[in-house]
């Protein structure tokens, strides 16, 4: 499932975060996975575009964690 969705883009705020861990049932231990996916898919990428997405997923884990 979480290959399915790890192209997802998702905006950067608390309701948009709510909606996608809705819409794709994602727990905790799902979404840490989705999470983890995610930087190793930007972290193959381009250095300069993967670190602004490396930076926007810490704000992610961080809004998950408040």
């Amino acid at each position: 499932m979480l290959t399915k969705i790890h192209d997802v883009q998702i905006e950067l705020t608390d309701r948009a975060l709510r909606r996608f861990l809705n819409k794709f049932s994602l727990d905790e231990r799902l979404f840490r996975l989705f999470i983890e996916l995610k930087r190793a898919d930007n972290s193959g990428q381009n250095l300069e575009l993967s670190q602004a997405e490396l930076d926007k997923l810490d704000v992610f884990v961080e809004m998950y964690e408040n």
